[in-house]
């Protein structure tokens, strides 16, 4: 078999990727963390306590937001909601993510979702959060859901990634 050498180099001795490959590099990562269950009618928009704040370094670079989200569902199974992300000041929707179809009473999810931002638009502060909307049927819909001692705790991160 041939060794290969790039550049006339040995494997070993290359230590970075060529100069011109310089976007997709992650900047940062920051995460939001709770644990606090919140328990309601959802009837309205209902803040989750989950939320995370990052400041690009250029207003052309991408946002992808992850989350792990413990212990979400409903108490009954005609009702379903929504988690809503939202961004900014302007508190804006950009994405829903459908918490729903739960086969028997008291059933939960563990949702997780991804979402990218193709363009952070600001070098200034942008606050991602979570919000909590009911979407039909009447009973109370959870979030964090506490286990007693095995309190699940949900995430939100923000991964900068280079335009």
């Amino acid at each position: 078999m041939a060794i290969i050498k790039p550049n006339n180099n040995t494997l070993s001795s290359i230590t970075a990727l060529p100069a011109a490959i310089s976007t997709g590099k992650v900047l940062q990562v920051v995460q939001g963390t709770t644990g606090t269950q919140v328990e309601g009618s959802f009837s309205s928009e209902t803040d989750l306590g989950l939320s995370v704040n990052i400041t690009p370094t250029s207003s052309s670079n991408k946002i992808l937001i992850t989350s792990g989200l413990g212990g979400c569902g409903t108490r009954d199974t005609g009702t379903y909601w929504f988690l809503r992300l939202k961004k900014g000041t302007a508190d804006t929707a950009i994405a829903a993510f459908y918490i729903g179809n739960q086969l028997s009473s008291g059933m939960e999810t563990y949702p997780n979702l991804n979402y990218l931002d193709s363009s952070a638009g600001s070098t200034s502060q942008i606050t991602y959060k979570l919000v909590g909307l009911r979407n039909s049927g009447t009973a109370n819909c959870y979030f964090c859901h506490s286990g007693g001692a095995n309190q699940p705790i949900s995430t939100l991160t923000a991964i900068e990634i280079e335009a």
